[in-house]
């Protein structure tokens, strides 16, 4: 039990960690998960907004799969 809502971002590793690396860089491929913003610096820290990456997890339980988009590079 947690008495703080659900942060509205999660880390770059959270995500992995939710969806896994591959289901991360694939649904980034497909365009339907994209960074909200990085931390400043040459290897700065990436979020991902929690809404978009519990999107991403309900559309594979719905039976989707995020595939490249036409041109884009595969995972």
């Amino acid at each position: 039990m947690t008495l703080l809502p659900m942060p509205q971002h999660m880390s770059q590793t959270e995500v992995d960690a939710y969806l896994h690396k591959q289901v991360r860089l694939d649904a980034e491929g497909a365009g339907w998960l994209h960074s909200c913003v990085r931390k400043p610096g040459q290897k700065g820290s990436v979020f991902y907004a929690t809404a978009l990456v519990i999107e991403v997890s309900r559309r594979i339980a719905a039976g989707e799969y995020p595939t490249p988009k036409e041109g884009g590079k595969a995972a």
